[in-house]
């Protein structure tokens, strides 16, 4: 499945679950994810693979990281089919962090789709860099998946270095939700009020 053909939240049904309470709150992550799970079971079922309830997924926050500072998002998601972990980057409260991301079933689009939720999570809690660290290859012609899929997705490379650790090169890629869901928000209301022109123009 490509990015752009998820069926996303939309903007304004995000604000609605917003948390403005600056306290972490699974509810409104379990409102993201049970959005997004009927078009997952859709991914799994024509993969003929095992289907996915919302009690199977598993959302474990950390509500008393860095000195019990509840308002810092530290969570854990995971399930048989995929895992992830969100992370505020230490010392800056506007980046979220993606890290040991895990999936099942390669290929066929859960990694695409798992960056819609991490980036509604984020937008809901009030983020607006979403950060990813990934190993590539030094080959700017022959890309890991990976690689392909922060293309896809609207990330900006920022760096790129060896790991001597590892002997892999790395990456360290960032988005800009806010101007994401900014530019999302005029299109959704462009849509809706051609739509509301529309209504107005039908004969009755």
């Amino acid at each position: 499945m490509k990015y752009k053909e998820i069926n996303r939240i939309p903007v304004e049904d995000l604000n609605d679950i917003r948390n403005d309470d600056g306290e972490n709150d699974s509810n409104a992550i379990r409102t993201i994810l049970k959005h997004y799970l009927v078009e997952l079971n859709q991914i799994l079922a024509l993969n003929k693979k095992p289907l996915l309830k919302l009690n199977d997924i598993t959302i474990d926050l950390d509500d008393e990281i860095d000195n019990h500072h509840s308002n810092i998002m530290s969570v854990k998601i995971s399930c048989g089919v995929f895992r992830f972990q969100l992370e505020e980057q230490f010392n800056n409260c506007g980046i979220l962090v993606s890290t040991r991301t895990w999936v099942a079933y390669t290929n066929i689009g859960i990694g695409t789709f798992l960056h819609a939720i991490k980036e509604d999570i984020a937008c809901v809690n009030g983020y607006s860099f979403m950060m990813y660290t990934d190993s590539i290859s030094n080959s700017d012609t022959l890309l890991k998946p990976n690689t392909k899929i922060m293309e896809s997705i609207g990330t900006k490379r920022i760096f790129k270095g060896y790991n001597t650790r590892s002997g892999n090169f790395i990456a360290i890629w960032m988005k800009d939700l806010t101007s994401y869901y900014n530019k999302r928000q005029d299109k959704e209301n462009k849509i809706k009020n051609k739509n509301l022109e529309t209504l107005t123009e039908l004969p009755f």
